[in-house]
């Protein structure tokens, strides 16, 4: 049996999505499952970023008490996978610490975001570094498996740990594109940029622009505290997205813009690399804005992007619907 460990339920993030998502999988491959929840202690993050610090680790550690009082009744035992929605996880260390001394072992599976090995990271940037590298390398010493959404992401982990390459098996993630609106009412002049406002991802570069096309417009969705409806229905209008990534192992934001027909300029490299033809990709700010300038100015330009955009996200969709699949491939 599969035990899943979701991610608290933030509308803003792809969490609510995946505690959908993942169950809906699980029952069409007849995969037997078992949920295990945290408790929640808000609903809410603060505009302009990706989670709320108190909250998420709150969630996880009574995540991490219900996840041992199943196992000390006897539900989880040594037959069965944990498969944990975000594997970085204070605490991970006390189920190596039951299996030890207690002698249930279920295997230790589950997605890898991001980590201290990241100089671009927040948990880098933010000074994490001293105590989450020994942190990380005690976990990967045990985990049985950590799935990644790139081969970019896999490469970096194995160069910053001595660890089997098996551990890290690149399954993409789960994406399945919003198909309520899909009658676009494009807006030729808008651009959006669609991360959070933290440095990796550098939205003063994206306020530079507005000296360079003053005839168009500008919104930074975190700068608004859009439901997920509402920041759907500003990429369903816009028609180019921009992004300044230093830090990308995935990239949920581009994702769900291009499936919105939303042209996306970014950089060549991190994860984009992988999963973008190079009409998207810039080397040079010169480069980002000459595309910028052909997207709002020439329109046969304008439709062959457009063209390529929808190629492009259904490519995403066929690729990313085998993400879970994937995974339970890989745990059983």
């Amino acid at each position: 049996m599969i035990i899943w460990l979701p991610l608290e339920k933030l509308d803003q993030r792809y969490t609510v999505q995946w505690a959908k998502w993942y169950p809906d999988e699980f029952l069409r491959l007849g995969i037997a499952y078992m949920t295990i929840e945290g408790d929640e202690l808000t609903s809410s993050i603060e505009v302009g970023q990706v989670l709320d610090a108190y909250g998420t680790n709150y969630w996880k550690f009574t995540q991490l008490a219900n996840l041992i009082k199943e196992m000390r009744l006897g539900k989880v035992n040594s037959d069965d996978t944990l498969l944990f929605a975000d594997i970085w996880f204070p605490g991970l260390e006390a189920l190596e610490y039951i299996s030890c001394l207690g002698g249930i072992r279920p295997k230790i599976t589950g997605v890898l975001h991001a980590g201290t090995y990241d100089s671009s990271d927040f948990t880098y940037i933010h000074g994490m570094r001293p105590w989450g590298r020994p942190l990380e390398e005690c976990w990967f010493s045990f985990v049985d498996r950590m799935f990644v959404g790139s081969k970019y992401h896999k490469k970096m982990v194995l160069d910053n740990f001595r660890i089997p390459e098996e551990k890290i098996v690149v399954t993409t993630l789960p994406f399945y594109p919003d198909k309520s609106n899909r009658n676009f009412a494009k807006d030729d002049n808008l651009i959006v940029f669609p991360h959070r406002l933290d440095p990796e991802k550098k939205p003063w570069e994206f306020d530079a622009m507005k000296e360079i096309f003053p005839q168009a417009r500008f919104i930074k969705t975190k700068e608004h505290n859009f439901t997920k409806k509402e920041y759907f229905d500003v990429l369903s209008k816009s028609s180019i997205v921009v992004s300044f990534a230093q830090h990308e192992n995935f990239g949920y934001g581009m994702f769900e813009a291009t499936s919105f027909d939303c042209i996306p300029f970014m950089p060549n490299g991190l994860s984009y690399a992988e999963y973008y033809p190079s009409d998207f990709l810039y080397s040079t700010t010169s480069e980002l804005y000459q595309k910028i300038g052909l997207a709002l100015n020439d329109t046969n330009y304008r439709e062959a992007m457009r063209k390529l955009v929808r190629e492009t996200a259904h490519k995403h969709e066929v690729l990313f619907s085998k993400s879970i699949e994937n995974m339970t491939r890989e745990m059983k």
